[in-house]
């Protein structure tokens, strides 16, 4: 069965059922440990291996909400509830208006992952007693299509940039330069004078982003989970 990612719950058990549509948790317990069937699995003894991370940067321009709910991990259906996308611990996250109503959007995206943790000996399910009936509409609605197997460690940082332009008559040149600053290609020539090339190409983006939010109706939402409690000193 195929792994499926879902943005933290405080309330996410291992082994409770789970609904992967809706994005909503079902029963507890729903998958328990069978000792007889699991596959042993050996603890790492060696407290000081060094465990690989993984950082994955991304900065985009997006032209419709269901980009970033898919970089976020939420279900459509989900996400259909709220006029406004919401992340859990941060209450309301982007106003899916401004996406809409803006002339160019940009998701600056950052995900660190240090490890991935999977209880292998949960493979029995656990029907509950009593429950008579149970069609397979009931089934999912009580189980879920899927449960809780593990967790995964590390953090993520999202930041939505929308820019309208105040003159109507600058929208197409506004998005192309916003499209410049914020998702150039930051590679250079193989034998170009790099030192002297990136300088002077950072002062031009530079210039051309001051330009861009100086000028133009800018909105930034700001969203991060795990280890954010340091982005804002002083808080």
């Amino acid at each position: 069965m195929a792994t499926l990612t879902v943005p933290y719950n405080t309330a996410m058990q291992l082994g409770s059922g789970f609904n992967s549509y809706t994005q909503t948790l079902c029963i507890d317990h729903a998958v328990v440990r069978d000792s007889e069937l699991a596959i042993e699995v050996k603890p790492n003894i060696d407290s000081e291996k060094h465990v690989a991370q993984s950082v994955i940067y991304k900065t985009s321009v997006i032209d419709k909400t269901t980009d970033v709910t898919d970089n976020l991990n939420v279900s459509g259906a989900f996400s259909i509830k709220y006029d406004q996308l919401k992340v859990e611990g941060n209450a309301k996250f982007v106003d899916t208006d401004k996406i809409k109503n803006s002339d160019v959007s940009i998701m600056i995206s950052v995900k660190v992952v240090n490890q991935s943790i999977y209880d292998h000996q949960l493979l029995k399910f656990q029907p509950v007693s009593g429950i008579k009936d149970l069609t397979a509409q009931r089934l999912i609605e009580v189980y879920g299509d899927s449960f809780i197997s593990g967790w995964q460690e590390g953090g993520e940082f999202l930041a939505i940039i929308s820019i309208k332009a105040k003159n109507r008559e600058d929208a197409q040149t506004i998005v192309g330069d916003a499209r410049m600053a914020f998702t150039r290609n930051k590679d250079l020539p193989e034998n170009a004078d790099k030192k002297d090339i990136k300088v002077d190409l950072d002062l031009r983006i530079d210039k051309l982003k001051k330009n861009i939010t100086a000028e133009n109706e800018v909105s930034v939402s700001v969203t991060w989970t795990g280890g954010g409690q340091r982005l804002k000193p002083g808080e």
